[in-house]
């Protein structure tokens, strides 16, 4: 029995379970090679006989029995991996490519298979290209398949004369991975496989640790951060100044180790090569993937690569970047000068390796350029502060098998298809700023897509998804309240309460923003205008004015001057919750019809009974659906101050608009279709005016709990409104704000400036725990050092390296509960506070236990050393023995200790 093996096959590498590894790698024709002596070192000579297209196997007479069983073992065996290949398995934790080609290196071979080799004496040569993904708008979304497609057709493919191998470099998109399989296996071309995981991608922390140190704590939060972010759209991307591309290589530190991972486009590069020095031949190419050979440029690097003297191990392959139509090339005249970044030729024996620490876009390439002495632009481009570590030595004497003293010799020329953005491909320094610009705003756009879809994927994320109840917990807790036993009194005795408030409180609302009476309308004198006063700005008294003009601002009413003092923490009349007086103003009709909506919702839930569902959806269509009674979707009015311009401030008021969201998605089948409609507009139109309006940027960029506040709300609307980009954003980006808020004692020292400081600790810390809770939702733990370490992360680019060092401390967020509150660190009270508003000048204390079942669940605190001021030195482990309403102003949820996400109680 004689087999045709001249065709290539494929090796693929990196998949999880070993037996699935076994199917998928078959034996490259080179590895083979080896086993047998060349007779010729010439490249380009070709003394073996051309092979046909097509040999068929022979039967050569009548097969014994043994031959027969031997015949069938094969077939089974070729039609398994023929199944395994169209399941097409792309399950695969994130390896090092050293690790991957080990493994193809020692995959078991078939010793019953015996392959007919072609004449390999002429192969001194291997080629091999690296398959990466297409980043729009830098590049065409079809680059890809196109370019693929071009070289496959029209590139010619000569085994006798080299050896071509192609890399397909985690490629993202699962339909551009198959159609690539497709055309390398239609053109029986031999490829790797290196696998793309998302459950590896998104392990990969954002890096707000690194960009705080270089930029300053909580830079992406600042005001000159937030007003290019908000401009960004309007920049001319040809004009783009070096101080605007520094900004976005800036902005795109948090996320260049996931933009590494995923590009890994110098670890592919030395995986290439170290697939080349073990397929044997003398000279190894590695080629980013869309590089063509013309026939003339192809033909020259041949004869001047046969003319090397021997101690040559590195030579230039010039490139050229084609601008037109790919088809341009097929001219046989076709030359365009090679002046773009060459690519680099590596005998089999060098021993320079490109530095896998740089990413895309940061001269990744050319830093090998560097180091190896090489002339060109590339050494006056500029490297940033923050790459001190890995910017590369001029003649690095480390390298040491090259004569640094003489130039390094050229061979041909190649060039760089088209990537189907044509302005994009000019010559210039324009040209080079723009796709700078371009490069940026693609690295951020598919950090998104794939964040978003690893919510999707692996956490089963969806608009509809309650954020901050878990759903499956409900369900459990709802099964336990219907099925009583001992182990569950306590949870049935806050859902009987739920049930118990909701049905009290049903006889109030519904509730409207025209409620407010005529003598108190906003400066636009619309009634459906949110309004409400600041709460610290009074009239101020003649006395007032002798003592001081600092915080003193001055308004016209009814064509009188009027003076306005700001008094911290002593509050305007009406401007408490529920406060005599507060009828006069939007502030408690908004919080009641928010905490009433959701219990109802909840207790709706919990007891199937439908009244409080109904009566909750008829108060929604009242506030934010009528057109008699709607609320305008905005703030604009909120903490008013006479005679300033628009407060930030006010935008706090809408801050438990996260629980709301969850009872709208619970209440919507108590909606019509057009209702549902409405209100996703509504909100669609609050959140723009949120985000652009100048009160919104301003409250983006604040530094106390008004940060954290300002997030919580945008990312649950952005939510309920399939905002996803902006969604994903603000749940990643929030974590930037915790080296700001916290100092390396765990304390607030934003919030112990302030007279109240008790309160906004605790008010902080809520806000805190209640984002955490809702980034749970898409599998983000901001309890998880390597998201926000305590401890200070060394300064390595080297990820993988400095990881075991993170874990080591702390989370941020961890050594923030633990040392600010009372209950676990026996601190003092702070200096100078004031109490809680209704509290006889104390803190509530209780306001602290929840906070404790996130230091037990998530920090590992089982010991609690309360305060000594702190009157209760006892209080409940388990969240259901807590209590499930505190005053609204809190920002705690009503029944917060239901729906849990992974509550085992």
């Amino acid at each position: 029995m004689e087999h045709n093996t001249t065709r290539r096959r494929k090796i693929s590498v990196g998949d999880r379970r070993p037996h699935r590894l076994s199917m998928m790698v078959r034996s490259l024709p080179a590895l083979e090679g080896l086993l047998f002596k060349r007779k010729d070192d010439s490249l380009y000579e070709q003394p073996s006989p051309a092979r046909p297209k097509h040999e068929k196997v022979q039967n050569r007479g009548k097969w014994s029995t043994q031959k027969g069983l031997l015949t069938f073992c094969v077939f089974l065996f070729v039609f398994v991996v023929f199944v395994h290949f169209v399941i097409g398995y792309r399950g695969s934790a994130y390896k090092p490519a050293e690790e991957l080609l080990s493994k193809a290196r020692t995959s078991p071979r078939n010793p019953s298979r015996r392959t007919q080799e072609p004449n390999r004496a002429a192969q001194k040569l291997v080629i091999i290209r690296s398959i990466g993904n297409a980043l729009p708008p830098r590049h065409n979304p079809n680059q890809t398949i196109t370019n693929l497609k071009f070289i496959l057709e029209n590139e010619k493919r000569d085994d006798n004369l080299f050896l071509r191998h192609w890399v397909m470099n985690r490629l993202v998109d699962p339909s551009i991975e198959d159609r690539v399989l497709e055309m390398l296996n239609s053109a029986q071309e031999s490829y790797t496989r290196l696998p793309f995981s998302l459950r590896a991608y998104e392990s990969i922390p954002y890096d707000w640790i690194n960009f705080s140190e270089f930029l300053g704590k909580d830079f992406i939060h600042e005001k000159n951060y937030s007003e290019w972010t908000h401009g960004a759209a309007d920049l001319d991307e040809d004009m783009l100044s070096w101080k605007q591309r520094i900004m976005m290589d800036t902005l795109a530190l948090p996320f260049r180790e996931r933009m590494l991972y995923l590009t890994n486009q110098n670890a592919a590069r030395n995986f290439m090569v170290d697939v080349g020095k073990k397929l044997g031949p003398t000279w190894i190419l590695p080629l980013d993937g869309n590089c063509y050979f013309h026939p003339s440029g192809f033909q020259q690097m041949v004869r001047e690569l046969d003319a090397m003297p021997e101690d040559v191990r590195y030579v230039l392959l010039p490139m050229a970047r084609l601008i037109g139509d790919n088809s341009e090339s097929l001219d046989a005249d076709f030359y365009q000068e090679p002046v773009e970044e060459p690519q680099l030729i590596m005998r089999h024996d060098a021993e320079a390796r490109f530095d896998t620490r740089l990413s895309y876009g940061r001269h990744n390439k050319v830093a090998l350029f560097i180091r190896l002495g090489v002339p060109g632009p590339w050494t006056k481009w500029k490297w940033h502060a923050w790459e001190k570590e890995i910017t590369p030595k001029w003649n690095d004497s480390s390298i040491t098998d090259i004569d640094h003293s003489k130039e390094i010799p050229r061979a041909g020329w190649v060039m760089r298809l088209s990537s189907g953005v044509p302005h994009l491909e000019e010559e210039g320094k324009l040209a080079g700023r723009a796709r700078g610009a371009a490069r940026f705003y693609s690295m951020k756009k598919i950090v998104n897509t794939l964040d978003r879809r690893a919510g999707a994927e692996l956490h089963d994320w969806t608009p509809k998804k309650l954020l901050f109840f878990n759903l499956e917990t409900m369900k459990r807790e709802k099964k336990e309240f219907q099925n009583p036993t001992e182990d569950n009194v306590a949870l049935r005795k806050i859902i009987k309460e739920l049930v118990s408030v909701g049905s009290k409180d049903i006889v109030h609302g519904p509730w409207s923003v025209t409620d407010k009476p005529k003598g108190f309308l906003p400066p636009s004198a619309d009634p459906h205008d949110y309004y409400h006063p600041a709460r610290y700005w009074h009239p101020a008294t003649e006395e007032d004015l002798r003592e001081t003009q600092q915080n003193v601002v001055y308004s016209y009413k009814d064509g009188v001057e009027v003076a306005y003092i700001y008094k911290d923490g002593v509050r305007v009349s009406g401007t408490e919750l529920y406060s005599p007086y507060s009828e006069r103003y939007d502030r408690s009709r908004l919080q009641a019809m928010f905490s009433n909506v959701t219990v109802w919702t909840l207790a709706s839930f919990y007891s199937d009974d439908s009244r409080f569902a109904e009566h909750a959806a008829e108060c929604v269509r009242v506030w934010f659906i009528r057109n008699e009674t709607r609320m305008n979707p905005h703030l604009m009015y909120a903490q008013y101050v006479p005679g300033r311009s628009l407060s930030p401030s006010g935008l706090i008021e809408f801050k438990d608009v996260y629980f709301f969201m969850d009872a709208l998605r619970l209440l919507e089948g108590h909606f019509s279709n057009q209702e549902v409609s409405q209100l996703q507009d509504w909100f669609s139109a609050y959140l723009k005016w949120f985000d652009e309006s100048r009160q919104g940027m301003l409250a983006h960029i604040s530094k106390n709990n008004h940060g954290i506040y300002y997030d919580i709300q945008k990312a649950s609307i952005a939510a309920y409104v399939n905002r996803q980009d902006m969604f994903y954003n603000t749940m990643y980006e929030c974590v930037s704000r915790l080296h700001r808020h916290v100092d390396e004692n765990g304390l607030l020292p934003k919030e112990l400036v302030r007279p109240s400081c008790e309160h906004y600790q605790v008010f902080t810390l809520s806000g805190w725990y209640t984002m955490s809770r809702m980034a749970s939702s898409i599998g983000l733990n901001y309890f998880d050092p390597k998201i926000a370490s305590a401890k200070r992360r060394p300064n390595s680019w080297d990820f993988r390296a400095s990881l075991g060092d993170w874990n080591e401390g702390p989370s941020l967020l961890c050594h923030a509960m633990e040392k600010t509150n009372p209950l676990s660190s026996a601190r003092p009270i702070c200096k100078g506070d004031t109490g809680d508003v209704f509290s006889e000048g104390r803190i509530d204390e209780k306001r602290w236990w929840p906070l404790t079942t996130a230091l037990r669940r998530h920090c590992n605190v089982t010991s609690f050393t309360p305060s000594r001021w702190i009157e209760n030195q006892t209080f409940p482990k388990s969240a259901y023995d807590m209590p499930s309403l505190y005053f609204e102003h809190y920002g705690i949820a009503p029944f917060w200790n239901l729906g849990t996400p992974g509550h085992a109680e």
